[in-house]
C-alpha cells in the first residue's frame, strides 16, 4: 500500500516533468517562471541530454533519467508531491 503510493507519486512527477519539458522547449507554451520549482533543474538537465546527444526526450528517456537520479535529489523532488 505504501509502496503503491510512492510509485504513483513518481509516475505523476515523471509525467509532469516530461510535460513541462515539452511545453517549454518544444511547444513554447510556458515560460521559465511557469515550471514548478522542484522540476526546473531537471527540465534543464534533460535539455542538456538533448543538446549533447541529440536524443529526442521521450517518456523512456525521462524514465531512465529519473531512475539514474541520486536518491537525495529524487527524495527532494518527491517531497513536493507527497506533501500535496
Amino acid at each position: 500500500m505504501l509502496f503503491d503510493n510512492y510509485r504513483n507519486k513518481i509516475f505523476i512527477m515523471k509525467n509532469e516533468l516530461h510535460d513541462c519539458y515539452i511545453k517549454f522547449f518544444i511547444k513554447k507554451e510556458i515560460e521559465k517562471k511557469d515550471i514548478p520549482f522542484q522540476l526546473k533543474p531537471l527540465v534543464f538537465e534533460l535539455h542538456k541530454i538533448y543538446k549533447q546527444d541529440q536524443t529526442k526526450i521521450t517518456n523512456s528517456v525521462v524514465n531512465q533519467y529519473i531512475y539514474n537520479l541520486p536518491e537525495k535529489r529524487l527524495c527532494f523532488v518527491l517531497n513536493y508531491y507527497i506533501a500535496s
